[in-house]
């Protein structure tokens, strides 16, 4: 893919800063050779001031094309999903990126550069499937001894197999490389549960890095337990334009699926409240998408790219700070003495509600 940068100037004040690349593929295979054309322009015979500057123009441009060509046989918006980085450990610290895989592309195939973002953390009535987690008050760790750390005794009676406070789990990192425009969101108890940011631009084939601290330090996995990991389903709004709630080509949601509406991996149920006639009944190779709970109010198209492929923040287990008991058949020893048992560890997983999503996704840039 070719594409045309179209930019009316770097972080414009204008109140859209929206930035478009169109596809410009044509056939370049007549096109001279770039470095040949430039050893001829300014060849060391050739005093640098008897180079004009439409020569120079000519350099420039034919380098691009050949840029561009090269970029074309690789290249396309769909190449990466919005993603976290690194993994975290059980009472540890990190920091790492959100990754920004591409821009917005509309029905018309022009691309879009990522010009805000918003982030936000399970932490309003979020589902909790794959085993059960215990959260402490959002002053801190409401431990049963109140020590103020987490320890083995520390469960309550209904024995969870995880506990954790997502509130204030994350610190946002400063970074001018693709927004002007920073800062964090915090619930009513000033706690952080996400961040957003806005007045950047991205180019919309290339990746992008957005810092943040990741902090893992209350965490517990209950050693009683065979739970080898907590999985924070993070939603994630790449913004294009401004326009609110988002459409095809204005934005990304790399969010849960809060539709209401079945999405599979390639073929959807439904295309805009319609039988998709593309999509084979009772097709074995369905891949279902990560549903939510609840029903939005605001991100409901089910053509945006990423709905139903959210980020992770994935925290693994500590097993040494929380080894698994003997219970957790495959788990310890050799692959030999393990040979004849079962591997009953198991993943936990947070995922935001519709309710959390519709309240604080949106912020003052991108809202109605």
């Amino acid at each position: 893919m070719n594409l045309e940068f179209h930019d009316p100037g770097r972080h414009s004040g204008s109140r859209g800063n929206d930035f478009a690349y169109r596809d410009t593929r044509k056939d370049f295979s007549s096109a001279l050779e770039p470095t040949r054309l430039a050893s001829r322009i300014t060849s060391p015979l050739t005093p640098k001031r008897a180079v004009s500057m439409s020569t120079r123009k000519i350099v420039k441009t034919v380098a691009l094309c050949a840029g561009s060509l090269a970029l074309s046989s690789t290249a396309t918006l769909a190449f990466a999903h919005t993603s976290i980085a690194d993994q975290v450990t059980e009472g540890k610290n990190i920091y790492t990126n959100i990754v920004i895989g591409h821009g917005c592309e509309d029905a018309h195939e022009k691309a879009w550069a990522v010009t805000a973002q918003s982030v936000v953390l399970p932490t309003v009535n979020p589902v909790i499937t794959g085993g059960t987690v215990q959260t402490y008050t959002e002053t801190g760790l409401d431990n049963k001894d109140g020590d103020g750390t987490v320890e083995n005794d520390d469960f309550s009676v209904a024995d969870p197999d995880v506990a954790v406070t997502v509130k204030g789990m994350v610190d946002l990192v400063q970074s001018k490389d693709i927004f002007l425009r920073q800062d964090e969101k915090y619930d009513g108890n000033g706690n952080t549960i996400g961040f957003h940011a806005s007045n950047g631009k991205l180019q919309p084939n290339l990746r992008g890095l957005v810092p943040f601290r990741a902090s893992a330090s209350k965490v517990k996995f209950n050693p009683n337990k065979c739970a080898k990991s907590l999985k924070i389903l993070v939603a994630v709004a790449d913004i294009c334009k401004r326009n609110f709630p988002p459409q095809v080509g204005t934005g990304n949601l790399w969010m849960p699926n809060l539709s209401g509406e079945i999405i599979v991996k390639g073929q959807p149920d439904l295309v805009n409240g319609n039988p998709n006639p593309n999509r084979p009944a009772d097709d074995p190779n369905d891949i279902p998408s990560v549903d939510g709970a609840g029903t939005s109010t605001h991100f409901t198209n089910i053509d945006i790219d990423g709905l139903g492929a959210p980020a992770t923040l994935t925290v693994n287990r500590d097993t040494t700070a929380s080894p698994y008991p003997a219970s957790c058949d495959g788990s310890g020893g050799t692959a030999e003495e393990n040979s004849d048992e079962v591997d009953t560890r198991f993943d936990v997983t947070i995922t935001p509600s519709a309710e959390d999503v519709d309240a604080n996704l949106p912020f003052q840039f991108w809202r109605r």
